[in-house]
């Protein structure tokens, strides 16, 4: 099952490192989706499909299921600018947060939680504009790593 949590570590910081040399400055993960050329947009949502199905698969444990499941719905309503998918993007992102948050402050560590919300205010404070985007890389990163410290 780690082979699973540390594919999705790579497939995200891949991801990120691309869109972060390709499109410096973006707002969001999900702007990326935007910025990408229309015919590679499809690409966002098997990024997003590929990071958080194996996360749903190794973590064998509710929170991380529906964490994983609230990132696939990112990944569907991709055109989170668009009317009809807008709700369903935001709602699984904020729920995939919450949820992968919630997990690793309950079966890792509280400080996880703690080390979030002090990085949050730190982001929010130095970055402006893309504090969204630093929200969500943290946040990421915090469900994979707390993942993966659980299968260890």
């Amino acid at each position: 099952m780690i082979y699973f949590a540390i594919s999705s570590l790579v497939v995200f910081t891949a991801y990120l490192l691309f869109i972060s040399i390709k499109y410096k400055g973006i707002e969001s993960i999900s702007a990326s989706y935007y910025a990408l050329p229309e015919r590679y947009r499809w690409a966002f949502t098997i990024v997003l499909w590929a990071f958080a199905m194996p996360v749903m698969i190794a973590g064998e444990n509710a929170l991380l299921f529906f964490a994983g499941a609230g990132i696939c719905f990112v990944g569907a309503a991709a055109a989170y600018k668009e009317e009809l998918t807008s709700t369903v993007h935001y709602v699984g992102a904020v729920s995939a947060i919450l949820l992968g948050l919630l997990y690793a402050s309950i079966y890792v560590s509280l400080i996880y939680l703690i080390v979030w919300i002090v990085l949050f205010i730190i982001i929010q404070r130095l970055s402006g504009r893309r504090a969204m985007y630093w929200v969500e890389v943290v946040s990421y990163y915090v469900i994979i790593t707390s993942l993966i410290i659980s299968l260890i």
